[in-house]
């Protein structure tokens, strides 16, 4: 099981929301590759069609939307395996480690040779009138 879906089954409502951000990501994606204005112009011309094909006929975007997310349904696995890999082996593992070497064991799970019981006597449970009085 991996972190992102793939849908290849988008719901008219998926496809709308599709060209709309399709409006604003054609041209952001041409910016960020350095683009010059000629692929400025055309991207967020290719992104108003998409816009406009998503509001008006959406199953047209279909297609689009399918063969995008093949492409990047993969970028998406990688990225987020290597997320998960950053944060266990940068965050818990080394707070993991310096838990041990220091002894902490707040769920007192270390075996104690000496101890005839680990039984622990818990306070007696309080008369229910107590909770009515908040003074």
């Amino acid at each position: 099981m991996a972190l992102v879906d793939l849908n290849l089954d988008p719901s008219t409502r998926q496809l709308r929301q599709f060209g709309l951000i399709a409006v604003v990501g054609f041209a952001a994606a041409a910016w960020a590759w350095g683009g010059d204005t000629l692929a400025l112009i055309v991207a967020s011309g290719i992104g108003v069609v998409c816009g406009l094909l998503g509001w008006l006929a959406p199953q047209s975007l279909k297609f689009l939307f399918i063969g995008l997310s093949l492409i990047t349904w993969p970028i998406g696995v990688v990225v987020g395996e290597l997320a998960l890999l950053l944060i266990y082996f940068g965050l818990f593992l080394p707070f993991g480690l310096f838990f041990r070497l220091r002894g902490r064991d707040v769920l007192r799970r270390k075996l104690d040779r000496n101890a005839s019981s680990y039984w622990e006597d818990r306070p007696s449970v309080r008369p229910a009138t107590d909770y009515y009085r908040q003074s």
